[in-house]
């Protein structure tokens, strides 16, 4: 393919994610906004305050993958680049594996000391908080988490594949699947545990129902096989994915740390409130990852076939169009 060809193809793909990610991305900020209304009615302020601050204390724990996801993003970005089709089952069956792995390992020490730490200490309640529900809580929580470590597989090696429109639509399944088991939960009186259970399960479910469609329908030759698992690339992984780690950590403590330091000072309904204007000011930062994540798998492709023209010209294209919807975006709110 020659590279005005690949340059094609490229933009071809970045257009077509970005336009399935403001549908997904469109239905994820509906089905936040819907929820709260319907989560506060149902739980009440400090259930939901609870329910929140448990989620994103779990939700730092992010970076447990010590960045083998994002390896993923890039490492099947480089060997398509390099149009090795070989290369690419190795990779995306080591990461499926590693992941695995990583998964296993973090339920097994989860299972064995979350009885063990003073989650009430952590997250400051206060002795009138009634905590019946925060060790059943905080086991599915952690359970679902863990989980989802493995099923992210699919959607990393799409967005590395420059297949995000298809991770995209998915994850807006998963979305509008959260909201119907919620209600769903609700009519059955399932309480703030079954609240949970219903919540993760639906982006678990796309999950599932994406790794089917892509691993065993169109993409049969990127099926992960043990047999395609090699200690060298899983070294590569962790070699790769221990960069994405340090900046996982501060995105991390950046996006999730906020609500359980207000947990600690200023109580459970503090956090609903806040919840609640986040969503707000979340909109402005969705629009820029809906514009630039496309583009860090197609650097990396164009990096790897040697294009580094199309890199700097788009850079310098999208650091302008950055500017240009940020900064109002910013002062206006």
């Amino acid at each position: 393919m020659t590279e005005r060809l690949r340059s094609l193809a490229r933009k071809s793909k970045i257009i077509k994610t970005i336009s399935v990610g403001v549908y997904a991305k469109l239905v994820g900020v509906l089905v936040a906004f819907a929820m709260v209304p319907i989560a506060i009615h149902y739980l009440g302020v400090e259930k939901y305050g609870l329910w929140i601050a448990v989620s994103s204390l779990i939700a730092m724990l992010s970076f447990a993958d010590g960045g083998v996801g994002n390896a993923l993003v890039n490492m099947t970005s480089q060997a398509m680049g390099a149009q090795s089709n070989k290369s690419l089952l190795t990779i995306v069956s080591t990461g499926f594996f590693v992941l695995i792995m990583i998964a296993l390992v973090g339920l097994l020490l989860f299972a064995l000391l979350y009885q063990h730490i003073s989650w009430g200490w952590i997250l400051g309640f206060s002795e009138g908080v009634n905590t019946t529900e925060l060790m059943p809580l905080l086991l599915i929580v952690g359970i679902g988490f863990f989980l989802g470590m493995p099923c992210s597989v699919v959607g990393n090696v799409q967005r590395g594949l420059q297949d995000g429109n298809v991770e995209a639509f998915w994850s807006a399944k998963g979305q509008l699947l959260a909201l119907f088991f919620v209600y769903i939960s609700i009519r059955m009186n399932s309480g703030l545990v079954g609240f949970a259970i219903a919540y993760i399960s639906g982006p678990l479910v796309s999950a599932l129902l994406n790794s089917s469609y892509y691993f065993l329908y169109k993409r049969k030759d990127l099926f992960p096989r043990l047999s395609f698992f090699q200690a060298e690339e899983m070294k590569s992984i962790l070699r790769t994915g221990g960069l994405f780690f340090v900046l996982q950590i501060t995105a991390v403590i950046q996006s999730k740390a906020d609500n359980v330091i207000i947990a600690n000072m200023l109580g459970l309904s503090a956090v609903a409130q806040y919840a609640i204007c986040m969503q707000l000011f979340l909109v402005a930062p969705m629009v820029m990852c809906l514009l630039w994540t496309p583009l860090w798998p197609a650097y990396r492709e164009a990096f790897a076939s040697g294009d580094i023209e199309w890199i700097k010209r788009v850079f310098a294209k999208s650091m302008k169009l950055a500017m240009a919807i940020g900064i109002p975006v910013s002062i206006t709110l």
